[in-house]
């Protein structure tokens, strides 16, 4: 959904991610993809003070990847606590979400590996993008079938 880039994925999978993201980052549905896209990106660069990188190039490969990642069933262990996580291990996911992100934006978007110093700067976004979808979904867990969210004391 974020590109022509993204590899093949089940549309409704792809849809569902987007939608959340979207909503985590109060980006009305009226509001075209393209200028969701800029926007949620320009808010994840704004979490980088750095001036030695492009800030949206990383924030634009950051988004593609969670959502990506997401889409593939990568990142459901992203909406568990650490102790809940230990179980999703054995589908041989040896690193956090967040770092799992950071690498697919590396290896599959072609992002620049973050140069030495610099990856606290890429972590600040990547966490930052992952808290406000986090925040969103445990406010509202659960999809309606008619594609609305109920709140989680539902």
């Amino acid at each position: 959904m974020l590109d022509n880039h993204s590899p093949s994925i089940d549309p409704s999978q792809q849809g569902r991610w987007w939608t959340r993201l979207r909503r985590a980052f109060s980006i009305p549905d009226l509001v075209s993809d393209d200028a969701a896209r800029v926007v949620i990106a320009h808010r994840v660069a704004l979490q980088s003070t750095a001036d030695h990188f492009d800030r949206m190039t990383v924030a634009k490969g950051l988004v593609w990847a969670l959502l990506t990642l997401g889409e593939r069933e990568e990142l459901n262990d992203l909406f568990f606590d650490e102790s809940d996580r230990r179980p999703l291990e054995n589908i041989n996911r040896p690193s956090s979400p967040e770092e799992r992100i950071m690498r697919a934006a590396i290896d599959e978007r072609g992002i620049h590996a973050p140069e030495p110093g610099t990856s606290a700067e890429w972590q600040n976004m990547v966490l930052y993008l992952c808290a406000t979808l986090l925040d969103h979904v445990r406010d509202w867990p659960y999809e309606a079938p008619a594609a609305h969210y109920l709140p989680a004391d539902r």
